[in-house]
């Protein structure tokens, strides 16, 4: 019989810290799919209006 355990909130904390060491070695960035501009005009219901 196999018992499944939650991993602890060390085991997500130790991982992560894990994942954001890789990126950061990695230089890793975020390419934008669209401008600030663009995105006020889609998600426009999302922007203030002043």
């Amino acid at each position: 019989m196999v018992l499944w355990a939650m991993p602890t909130l060390h085991f997500y904390i130790t991982e992560l810290a894990a994942w954001q060491s890789e990126r950061n070695r990695e230089h890793a960035q975020v390419k934008w799919q669209f401008t600030t501009a663009d995105a006020r005009i889609k998600l426009h219901h999302l922007y203030p209006q002043f």
